[in-house]
């Protein structure tokens, strides 16, 4: 073997490692709201999901809109968001890192397989709220307990306001919806409507939206 073959095999030998990294290399994709452009933020290798983290679906519900109904998103937002920072509405414990009024956030896990099938494929939504644990009402960090069961679905889960934040304004009071006692009830539907609206920009079929409650410890 000549000194050629051998500084082209020395090449390659090198290159492999970087040549399996790029084929490997999953490209985190990014869907156009309207009012924003959201990128996933990870993708989960072993379980072959998208996870799209803190979307904004109701406008920050501060100064005016304080104790008000939540108000759909507007405008358009420039940067493209990828949710990863921190978004717990307030607590009774006050100490959890991460606690903001402007909380209301959800977070979208999708299968791969789906997602690359939006427009032609609707899969089914489960959107899921936190009623109590150690952080009620927050976007809990044990959907791994969904992912398993999963199968082709798309699942949401939702932030809502809870306690003093969640209390309507007096005045307010005549635009609670007949079946709601809070805010944090009214954050909930506006959640649902987003999920119709736009879960079909993910693989999702907005008439097949299937909501749960659950406490988790």
């Amino acid at each position: 073997m000549n000194l050629f073959h051998l500084a082209v095999g020395a090449l390659i030998g090198a290159a492999w490692p970087l040549w399996s990294r790029i084929r490997n290399t999953i490209f985190l994709p990014q869907v156009d709201l309207g009012y924003e452009i959201h990128e996933a933020l990870s993708y989960n290798h072993t379980t072959g999901h998208f996870t799209f983290r803190n979307i904004r679906y109701a406008q920050a519900p501060i100064g005016a809109l304080r104790h008000a109904p939540p108000v759909a998103p507007a405008g358009t937002n420039p940067e493209v968001q990828r949710g990863n920072e921190s978004r717990i509405c307030p607590q009774a414990s006050q100490d959890i890192p991460g606690t903001t009024e402007d909380c209301l956030f959800l977070n979208v896990i999708v299968p791969r397989s789906v997602f690359n099938r939006r427009g032609k494929c609707k899969a089914d939504v489960t959107l899921h709220f936190v009623m109590a644990n150690d952080v009620p009402g927050a976007i809990v960090d044990k959907e791994s307990r969904f992912r398993e069961g999963l199968g082709e679905n798309v699942f949401v889960s939702a932030n809502y306001r809870l306690g003093r934040l969640a209390q309507l304004e007096p005045s307010l009071a005549g635009e609670l919806g007949g079946d709601c006692a809070d805010l944090g009830c009214l954050d909930r539907g506006l959640a649902v409507e987003w999920v119709r609206k736009y879960i079909h920009l993910f693989g999702g079929n907005g008439k097949r939206v299937f909501t749960i409650e659950t406490s988790w410890s």
